[in-house]
């Protein structure tokens, strides 16, 4: 039988990482795993008195209200449906829309296709003719249209509906005072903020919420945004969900715009909107200030805010969203429950000791797995978990280890007496949480030579400009663990000499879309000190606001991101195997991929690998531009040139154009590779290395610049 490891993951590793490229520059995310879990209010810290006055009120009454939700902590602690409503019927949501549509606007706006907010209106309509013109309405700007202040005596949705051209019609409309001097609520206003979504981006703003939004937070069917000429989604108006999704878009408000670790709203934009941009009264539910598409509550935090009733009440305060659906004329009654029930509620629970209001059951995100090492060296068992106060027990082989409780367990001095079965029980004062069982197991050392280092250096940013660089384990099963040490370098790369290191960087590693480790400030973290010594590696200094995790890797595709919000700069991102004698069936790195904008000179896309072991490697190293189009990717670089150095920095080889020779058109395939068209300018190379340490250098031609990927591959 052929037990060599499948090589198809490579494939899928491009892919997820050209996905997760996609997504930070603006394209397209993909749906994620996120499952609505369900608590008591008082595990979540809130009074159920209220709760349960208000459920019996709705029903004795015979209210009007059709559902209810109420999140806490990420978990919803109570959930209502009357007169024949579910969780599964949608709902129209009439103006709570419009905060969709800010939403929408938002990332539209940090993905290049809107300007400023003081743009004006007319210029990016210049190409129409407008009636009514003077010298309100050629000060209308798109800040006007966010904050109800758009100049005009009435609202326009009555003049718009009724017309065969919507946008046409409220450019037409007279403005009769300063726009941004007056609040005046104005539908029409953010039908235009959905047009001009749809001009900028080429697709309607109901297929931009489906693939920028919905999609991200995982509202993937059971919805409906009505449309008028032109195709234009209504955006003021029209949208119909489910109460649980509009729960999503809540929780995703709540937490600032991410969303399962990833950022689908910029967070500016939802501090932005939930801020009071202008007066809108004097007293009261509806005069407590306006943001953008958001209404302020008297009571605190804020609101998305339909006619008859709909609400999604969005409270920070208390780390709580609240979804009411209605049929109503007005929102005046749900409104009241709101403030005599839930707000109390929400503000006379008790929380439980020692937990902050973030926090809830302790849930395992990313789980211990089973290794294989040599007789005397370290072995490490971690666990990734959420939850306050948590507490952690390790034990082995059903018996509880004494003084393990911390997040990993070190087998500092692998024998025959250390192997066996290992699990970890996480409490707090909600519950507590089991992990699976693994295994540890000990083999003859396997001195074969493989990659033990594998690095990409490029300049990094925050958004778009994340240095991303994809990795992958191979093994020989999937329960089979390889330590490593994660770092993302900064500060420190000013002592080799880089000018401009990119200053605190965030290391976060995904596997998927599911973010499973972060940090930020390493802090001469002791684990992180102990496995650099024990492999070998650069120390760094404890004062450096460098990042580093120390982490177990089961064989499978995974992507490192190098961001920062202190600006840009020259950044590192490195993962060492973490163990100094691998063993017989561990598993090991084979993969490296690391996508980032390339410019000449210090702008090059920099791979590092070490080659470790007895004998000889081959590796297969490629530099990708053009067939980066068939990914999604625009802006690539047209014709990037490779260099392979080794440790002395003496040039091994170099590739302009590779030709699509047979040799290594061979070795892509037998590699596992996406296919490269023969007559490409990209570049690659073959080489067979013995131990040492080595550079693959992705450069830019004299004034040349755009996106590229640099790929090692090994078997």
């Amino acid at each position: 039988m052929d037990r060599r490891p499948r090589l198809v993951p490579f494939r899928t590793a491009f892919l997820a990482l050209a996905l997760a490229a996609s997504a930070l520059s603006g394209r397209s995310q993909t749906p994620d795993s996120f499952v609505w879990q369900t608590s008591t209010p008082e595990a979540q810290g809130v009074d159920p008195a209220p709760i349960q006055q208000m459920v019996a009120r709705i029903q004795n009454d015979g209210m009007r209200v059709h559902g209810f939700v109420l999140v806490k902590n990420g978990y919803i602690v109570a959930e209502n449906y009357w007169g024949g409503y579910t969780r599964d019927s949608r709902h129209i949501l009439y103006s709570v829309s419009k905060s969709f549509t800010s939403a929408c606007f938002g990332i539209a706006k940090s993905q290049g296709l809107i300007g400023g907010l003081d743009q004006r209106l007319l210029d990016i309509y210049s190409d129409r003719t407008v009636a009514n013109l003077n010298e309100f309405k050629r000060a209308l700007t798109l800040r006007n249209l966010l904050t109800m202040s758009t100049g005009h005596e009435q609202d326009s949705f009555s003049a718009l509906t009724g017309s065969s051209d919507w946008v046409q019609t409220f450019l037409n409309l007279p403005c009769t005072f300063q726009p941004g001097t007056r609040f005046s609520y104005d539908s029409g206003g953010t039908m235009m903020l959905s047009a001009t979504v749809q001009r900028q981006s080429g697709m309607n703003l109901l297929a931009f919420a489906e693939r920028y939004l919905f999609a991200p937070i995982g509202i993937l069917s059971n919805y409906s945004w009505d449309a008028g000429p032109g195709n234009v989604t209504a955006g003021g108006w029209g949208l119909s969900l489910t109460p649980r999704d509009m729960a999503r878009f809540g929780l995703l408000y709540l937490n600032r715009g991410v969303w399962q670790g990833r950022q689908v709203v910029p967070a500016s934009w939802v501090d932005e909107s939930s801020r009071r941009q202008i007066a809108n009264g004097t007293e009261g539910p509806w005069g407590s200030g306006y943001g953008y598409q958001f209404w302020l509550n008297d009571f605190g935090g804020y609101r998305a805010d339909g006619y008859g009733g709909q609400y999604i009440f969005i409270l920070p305060d208390a780390n709580a969203v609240a979804v009411f659906t209605a049929g109503y004329t007005d929102g005046t009654a749900t409104m009241g429950l709101m403030s005599t029930y839930i707000a109390p509620a929400l503000r006379t629970g008790n929380e439980l000791p020692g937990v902050s209001r973030a926090d809830g059951f302790p849930t395992i995100h990313l789980a211990p797995a089973s290794t294989i090492v040599t007789a005397g060296d370290e072995a490490d068992f971690h666990v990734v978990a959420t939850g306050g106060g948590l507490r952690y027990q390790w034990s082995h082989d059903g018996t509880t280890l004494p003084g393990e409780t911390t997040d990993t367990l070190r087998v500092r001095s692998a024998s025959a007496t250390d192997a066996g079965s290992y699990a970890v029980r996480i409490t707090n004062a909600y519950g507590s949480v089991d992990s699976a069982t693994v295994t540890l197991a000990l083999a003859e050392r396997d001195n074969s030579a493989r990659l033990t280092n594998l690095s990409a250096r490029a300049r990094a940013g925050s958004g778009e400009n994340t240095l991303i660089i994809g990795l992958i384990a191979s093994g020989s099963g999937p329960d089979s663990g390889m330590p490593c040490l994660i770092r993302a370098l900064g500060p420190t790369l000013s002592s080799f000499g880089i000018a401009s290191p990119l200053e605190n960087p965030s290391a976060v590693l995904y596997q998927g879309s599911n973010p499973i480790q972060a940090n930020t400030d390493w802090h001469g973290n002791d684990v992180i000190r102990d496995c650099t010594a024990r492999i070998g590696g650069y120390q760094l200094d404890a004062s450096s606001r460098d990042a580093a995790l120390h982490t177990v890797l089961r064989p499978g595709a995974y992507t490192l991101h190098v961001t920062s919000d202190s600006g840009s700069g020259i950044a590192l991102g490195e993962c060492y195997q973490g163990t100094a004698a691998p063993a017989a069936g561990s598993a090991k790195l084979v993969n490296l991929s690391a996508r980032a904008g390339v410019t000449s000179g210090e702008g090059a896309l920099i791979a590092g690998f070490i080659v470790s072991g007895e004998g000889q490697k081959q590796v297969l190293i490629r530099a990708v531009g053009p067939s980066l189009a068939q990914y999604g990717v625009s802006g690539y670089l047209m014709d990037p040139v490779l260099t392979l150095r080794d440790g002395s920095r003496t040039t091994l080889a170099s590739n302009d154009d590779w030709r699509g020779t047979q040799e290594l058109s061979d070795a892509i395939a037998e590699m596992g590779a996406f296919p490269l068209p023969n007559d490409s300018t990209e570049a690659v190379i073959l080489a067979t290395l013995p131990a040492g340490a080595y550079t693959a250098e992705l450069s830019a031609k004299a004034g040349a610049s755009g996106v590229a990927l640099i790929e090692i591959y090994s078997k």
